[in-house]
């Protein structure tokens, strides 16, 4: 063989090994990331709305103080980005505290108060489902200014939205525990109820409620954490930055009377 050939072809085999290579650590990768979600689950980071809304897009930034009451802080000038999914309907999961879900589908009366925190995975289906979302390019031109001009309250947890999924139409599952928890059958079935909502179980023992929108509504977002990500050794503020919020958050809305800002 040629000995230029022969080079060429080695080269050509250590370039094939390679990109095998990379191929094979990309899917491990991938899989590995969602090895620990079920079907159809949201990455861990996702929260419910306190309820559906056309408000709080990506880039609103809001507070949790000690006491797990939350506020609107700020709505960042930022430009959106906004892409339908392939499907029509669409079936997920989300993590959610039990409290911010009794709200989120109207149960007001069976909060159990933030102070006894219950994590519960809820099942639904959802129509037309559109994903919101800031860029780190939108966000770099407008949160340095926030951060320099805020004075940031000892104690309390700030956070910016940074994406959020848009829907028509929601159908929510809900197993018997938790409408047990919620004040069983009855008491859901007679809030709901009248608030125009569809609610039914099926032969599985599940309860169904049907909720079509006026208009799109915001159901859920993934927020970052602004935090301190290095200290300072002068007088001068420390560095802020964004930190992946990976936990369920738990909170419940300050009155609108008392909140920091428009949304």
């Amino acid at each position: 063989m040629n000995s230029n050939v022969y080079w060429y072809v080695l080269a050509a085999v250590v370039v094939l090994a390679i990109v095998g290579y990379i191929l094979v650590q990309r899917k491990r990768v991938a899989s590995a990331r969602n090895a620990d979600l079920p079907a159809g689950a949201l990455p861990k980071g996702w929260q419910f709305y306190s309820n559906p809304t056309t408000l709080e897009p990506p880039g609103t930034i809001f507070r949790i103080d000690p006491n797990k009451q939350r506020y609107i802080v700020d709505s960042l000038p930022v430009t959106i980005s906004a892409g339908a999914e392939a499907v029509g309907k669409l079936a997920e999961s989300i993590t959610a505290d039990s409290n911010i879900v009794a709200n989120f589908i109207g149960l007001v009366n069976a909060e159990a108060g933030v102070g006894t925190q219950k994590t519960e995975h809820f099942v639904y289906e959802v129509d037309d489902p559109v994903m919101e979302t800031v860029s780190d390019v939108e966000l770099e031109k407008t949160l340095p200014a926030f951060l320099d001009k805020h004075n940031f309250r000892q104690g309390h947890r700030y956070f910016v939205i940074r994406q959020a999924r848009k829907v028509n139409a929601m159908r929510y599952r809900l197993t018997n525990k938790l409408v047990n928890d919620f004040g069983g059958k009855a008491s859901v079935g007679e809030q709901l109820t009248a608030q125009g909502k569809v609610f039914s179980s099926d032969s599985n023992g599940q309860y169904i409620l049907e909720e079509n929108f006026k208009s799109p509504m915001r159901i859920a977002f993934l927020p970052e954490e602004i935090r301190t990500i290095r200290a300072s050794l002068d007088a001068a503020k420390p560095q802020l930055g964004l930190v992946p919020v990976t936990e369920v958050l738990s909170w419940k809305d300050a009155p609108p009377d008392d909140q920091d800002g428009k949304p």
